[in-house]
């Protein structure tokens, strides 16, 4: 996953914000040439967000044509799926394994649409103390883990150690996210 692109955007974005020659008097802006950059770099920041999120497969749109707060929980499933489609969960778990096959997965593209459904119908999401996310779908016996330092997989334990074993040795029990 390429994120640093866009951690580099919003770098370059707010030196160049702050280097438009932003004058303050008493508290305030007092140009409207300041305002008037600003716009313009946030347009050229929303250009350069939407570019990197085509090339990503990424469009989380609302009919307004702009992401925005609502479908920032869709963008972050969206991300979290091609993260886990992208590791090593395809080939081990799809390709390897075999552990979707019944569930009609074969390809990349449908792990990812795959995962991130069972993300988005969750009922059962768990935490570890380091934060991971623990995403439990009993109806596919799924298991989709979000690591808080990008390392994330999905797998179904039937194929391994078992349903019922695994949940109950494995995932943690707080339904709370750390701090919450």
């Amino acid at each position: 996953m390429h994120c640093h692109r866009n951690s580099e955007l919003g770098y370059a974005g707010v030196q160049a914000l702050t280097g438009a020659g932003t004058a303050v008097g008493a508290g305030r802006l007092v140009t409207n040439a300041a305002d008037d950059a600003a716009r313009a770099t946030g347009t050229a920041i929303d250009d350069a967000g939407r570019q990197v999120g085509d090339e990503m497969g990424i469009n989380p749109t609302t009919a307004g044509g702009t992401a925005n707060s609502a479908t920032g929980p869709l963008l972050n499933s969206q991300l979290a799926a091609q993260e886990v489609a992208n590791g090593h969960a395809f080939i081990k778990h799809v390709v390897e394994g075999g552990e979707f096959a019944a569930l009609g997965v074969r390809t990349r593209a449908q792990f990812q649409t795959f995962v991130e459904t069972v993300i988005n119908r969750a009922t059962d999401v768990r935490y570890a103390v380091d934060g991971t996310r623990y995403v439990v779908d009993h109806s596919t016996r799924t298991i989709v883990i979000i690591g808080r330092r990008g390392e994330s997989t999905a797998f179904r334990p039937d194929f391994g150690v078992g349903w019922r074993n695994y949940l109950n040795s494995q995932i943690p029990r707080n339904t709370r996210p750390p701090g919450g």
